[in-house]
């Protein structure tokens, strides 16, 4: 899918990126405290908000390439017809639920803009990436999530045991 190619994937490695760099400064914390036997000023406030740019940026990919956990315990026991009305009835609920986040999240990131939120700590950190992260991480994830579900109710079985499960989720998260 192009939305996952173009979107999903590369937000993917910037969350992987944002790992590395959160190993980084856990890395130097612990260097910091075995020398000098203190904490660096800012580490765990940066930390924080490396950590929600990281966990947020991976949604969508991560719904993309099926990997959230996922249970069928009542959709399997269902024939085609019923299972798929009924993915599609709470795959439906789930969207209504992520755009109400989205909009309460991109919300929130405006007024961190406007005000210049910061972390209080040894340093003073912008909590603003980190929330305007959220909101980019859960947009990327409602359009994968709709794609998945789209997948899930409007096409039969049969046809989408054809799908390559690398390429895309075979189950909606509930």
């Amino acid at each position: 899918m192009l939305f996952t190619k173009y979107v999903s994937r590369p937000l993917g490695v910037l969350a992987g990126a944002a790992v590395f760099i959160l190993m980084a400064l856990t890395l130097t914390e612990v260097i910091s405290r075995a020398i000098t036997g203190r904490s660096m000023p800012g580490i765990v406030e940066y930390s924080e908000v490396v950590l929600a740019i990281s966990v947020f940026l991976a949604l969508g990919l991560t719904q993309a390439e099926g990997q959230h956990i996922t249970t069928s315990i009542m959709t399997s026991r269902l024939s085609d017809k019923p299972r798929r009305v009924v993915i599609g009835v709470f795959g439906l609920v789930g969207i209504i639920v992520v755009v109400v986040m989205v909009a309460v999240t991109a919300i929130v990131a405006i007024q961190s803009i406007q005000t210049g939120e910061y972390r209080f700590g040894l340093a003073k950190v912008p909590l603003s990436p980190a929330r305007v992260a959220v909101v980019i991480g859960l947009t990327v994830f409602l359009v994968e999530y709709g794609l998945t579900l789209r997948r899930e109710v409007f096409t039969r079985s049969r046809d989408r045991d054809d799908f390559d499960l690398s390429d895309a989720a075979r189950d909606v998260t509930f």
